[in-house]
């Protein structure tokens, strides 16, 4: 499968992601705040830190968003390790 990836040294705003039966993973500095949101059907957002899933760590009071759209898909939201 291909694969995309983008990089950037920071971002203020939206970053919205809309897939069909996909995975993506997301990484994000780990001072970054931001607020997360899930739309469509059967999409999941998952947490991860040091190579393993954790708890939700957005932070819903954030300026900035991250948002899951589509069917059937997944997103991995990776702190960055410093």
């Amino acid at each position: 499968a291909a694969s995309d990836v983008y990089k950037r040294q920071s971002h203020e705003g939206a970053i919205e992601i809309n897939q069909l039966s996909a995975t993506s993973r997301l990484t994000i500095p780990a001072d970054y705040r931001f607020r997360s949101t899930k739309k469509g059907i059967a999409t999941h957002i998952y947490y991860e830190r040091q190579g393993k899933k954790v708890d939700d760590f957005s932070d819903a009071e954030a300026d900035n968003y991250i948002e899951l759209n589509g069917i059937k898909s997944e997103l991995v939201i990776v702190e960055a390790e410093v």
